[in-house]
């Protein structure tokens, strides 16, 4: 998968789309004594440290997912990669819910993530059969 994706249309809208979803989660799990965090079913009783890891996290992602609409072209591999990451943040969120740790709203609530990957994939694999 040694080829370049175009960033123009659907593809920058997800990569935005990503951003801001992101983003907003610092909010949530940075500040989880705060009424959105609360209305999300956060814990508010989170030690300072996670609160840190996580927001420094949602930062990071965030603003690679800012910088990736910004470009005119991102290799397949960095599609792929960030599709994977949403996956497997829905998914840890989702065994935490399995486990009772988790608010039923904060698993609806990270299922952005899920949706994010598949128009990921999807954009991935529609730009796939536009390469010969």
């Amino acid at each position: 998968m040694h080829r370049d994706l175009h960033v123009s249309g659907p593809l920058c809208l997800i990569f935005l789309m990503s951003a801001v979803f992101t983003l907003s989660g610092i909010a949530l799990f940075g500040f989880p004594a705060s009424m959105p965090a609360s209305l999300a079913g956060v814990p508010a009783a989170v030690p300072a440290v996670y609160r840190a890891l996580a927001a420094v996290f949602m930062l990071s992602f965030g603003l690679l997912y800012l910088a990736l609409a910004l470009q005119r072209r991102v290799p397949a591999v960095i599609v792929l990669f960030a599709a994977m990451a949403k996956v497997l943040a829905f998914l840890a969120f989702a065994g935490l819910w399995l486990a009772g740790s988790v608010s039923t709203q904060m698993l609806l609530m990270v299922s952005g993530d899920i949706v994010i990957a598949a128009l990921l994939l999807h954009a991935l694999a529609s730009q796939s059969k536009d390469v010969p």
